[in-house]
């Protein structure tokens, strides 16, 4: 009975490795982001981000950070041979921020593949404040001539 319990929790596990003591380790080969479209946004966050790649699946459901951040999934599924995740960036500061896509298994995650700085958060703009028009009044003009 005993050999059925370990045979069964590798099964749960999977695609988790169970160490020797205990430890847990991926058998699950890194997977690799191909396209993240856009690769910028505003420091709100509040972009919708499309990341394609190979060997991201997951039978638990993907899950994303932007920046270390979790941002929310709207979307995922297959793509031709490969899988598309479509987030919602979360805010984060202005500059570089690295893209995680993940297996989630609810209680723990596998990191699948990492696009270093795949995502730039920029500052807004100066905001312009207009104080006042001169002239305050204009004549009209006239009327064109109707041909």
């Amino acid at each position: 009975m005993s050999h059925v319990r370990h045979v069964l929790a590798v099964l749960l596990l999977a695609p988790a490795l169970i160490l020797a003591g205990g430890g847990v380790a991926s058998a699950v080969p890194a997977g690799e982001i191909t396209s993240i479209m856009p690769t910028s946004g505003p420091t709100a966050g509040g972009t919708t981000v499309t990341i394609t790649g190979t060997g991201l699946w997951s039978a638990f459901g993907p899950a994303v950070t932007v920046g270390g951040v979790d941002a929310p999934i709207v979307s995922s599924g297959p793509v031709g041979g490969a899988l598309q995740v479509v987030v919602t960036t979360p805010p984060g500061a202005a500059g570089p921020a690295d893209v995680l896509v993940w297996e989630d298994f609810g209680y723990q995650r596998y990191e699948r593949a990492t696009v270093t700085g795949g995502f730039t958060y920029t500052a807004p703009g100066p905001s312009i404040t207009v104080t006042g028009v001169s002239p305050a009044t204009r004549k009209p003009s006239a009327a064109p001539n109707a041909a």
